[in-house]
């Protein structure tokens, strides 16, 4: 019976949290885009690359706030982009049209606000998180003097995955906040015939949380 009551405690803190503050159960979106690179790694001057100034990227957060400053969720991440795709081989570089690269982030983060005592900097914050992390790169089929060529055209990668967040938010309703922030996302691994892969990702992106 106490232990039911602490859990019925608990759970009511969370639906009736206090306005305008960062507690209780809490739950983030964010949508953006940006510039991706994702390569493999050289050997003996052949490497395969993958660039995209339009990376659209998706982030979901679950969690709850350890206190107005401090907040734990878990978190998934996306980046997608149509691009070119080149191939680097013995000096020549093949390029592959009508190609695509998806990377995710699956794992635990923490945002901060270090700033909720100051009017103007109210809601600034800085987030991590690390966790697992996955890539494919694809690319289509192609011909040269109409010759088809045919390479190893899909890559899927996994190892580990970090980012890093800056921006602010500002509160629109009692226990909704819009925010803006800069991302950098960082996926590496390595694929099935052993070669590593390295994802950079920057991108502006646009969120809504509910606490």
């Amino acid at each position: 019976m106490r232990k039911l009551l602490l859990l019925i405690l608990s759970v009511s803190g969370l639906a009736f949290a206090a306005p305008y503050t960062h507690d209780g159960l809490f739950l983030n979106a964010k949508m953006g885009i940006g510039f991706s690179d994702t390569r493999s790694e050289k050997v003996s001057g052949t490497y395969s690359e993958a660039q995209s100034f339009f990376t659209h990227n998706f982030t979901f957060k679950v969690g709850g706030a350890l206190s107005r400053y401090v907040v734990l969720y878990g978190a998934l991440s996306t980046s997608v982009a149509d691009l070119d795709y080149d191939e680097h081989i013995a000096g020549k570089t093949y390029t592959f049209d009508e190609s695509s690269m998806a990377t995710a982030l699956l794992g635990p983060g923490v945002t901060i606000y270090p700033f909720e005592w100051s009017s103007v900097l109210n809601n600034a914050f800085i987030s991590v998180i690390a966790g697992a992390g996955f890539g494919e790169v694809y690319a289509d089929d192609f011909e040269v003097d109409g010759t088809s060529f045919v390479f190893p055209k899909e890559a899927t990668f996994e190892g580990f995955g970090l980012q890093l967040e800056i921006g602010k938010e500002w509160w629109v309703a009692p226990e909704i906040s819009l925010g803006l922030d800069i991302a950098y996302t960082l996926v590496v691994g390595e694929d099935e015939d052993d070669f590593d892969w390295m994802s950079n990702a920057i991108q502006l992106r646009f969120s809504i949380s509910f606490i």
